[in-house]
């Protein structure tokens, strides 16, 4: 499992603060997000791959996408999607594939960003109560409430996560046909 190296490795990053200036062009997001990534490329015996858009570590005949996502603490505000279902289940479905966030909680002052806090998690280990599909695709899986703290069930089975997101998907694609449904009949009913 490389998550313990990824901590190790990034971890020193907790109450660092970065001038904004300093940061020229880039976004502050994509400033520490390739931090994160050059301090996780020191890692003995992982190999980067980009194959497809996507940051991948091969590690030990395990394949682990990485996923950097920032929560600014200030308004609570965290980039809320997270992956396809469709895609989730197409991995998570081979036991050499993992999919890794890398949530990272910052504040932001006038000139400056402090990083207060990082978490490390496998998308299996996200509790269900943080989680929500919304309507994108196929569906996206998505954070719930971004004020709310993010909360990690260590306890939970990959079998036992998949088995909650089939049934979460399925009460998603109920909805969406009776909401499809009120659509057509609406269409039907209407005399143009």
């Amino acid at each position: 499992m490389i998550i313990p190296f990824i901590v190790d490795k990034i971890n020193d990053l907790i109450n660092k603060k970065f001038d904004i200036k300093s940061f020229g062009d880039i976004s502050y997001s994509k400033y520490i997000e390739q931090i994160c990534y050059d301090k996780i490329r020191t890692i003995e015996e992982c190999t980067f791959t980009n194959n497809d858009g996507e940051t991948d570590i091969l590690f030990y005949n395990n394949v682990y996408k990485l996923n950097i996502k920032f929560l600014d603490i200030n308004n609570n505000v965290l980039v809320s999607n997270l992956m396809s279902i469709d895609r989730i289940k197409k991995l998570l479905q081979d036991e050499t594939y993992h999919i890794i966030y890398i949530f990272i909680e910052y504040k932001l002052n006038d000139n400056d960003i402090t990083i207060t806090n990082v978490h490390i998690s496998n998308m299996e280990n996200i509790d269900w109560n943080c989680l929500t599909i919304q309507n994108l695709g196929k569906g996206q899986l998505q954070m719930k409430n971004n004020s709310e703290p993010i909360m990690f069930n260590f306890d939970i089975t990959r079998k036992d996560w998949l088995d909650e997101l089939k049934k979460q998907a399925i009460q998603y694609y109920d909805k969406m046909i009776l909401k499809i449904t009120e659509y057509k009949m609406d269409w039907e009913k209407n005399n143009l």
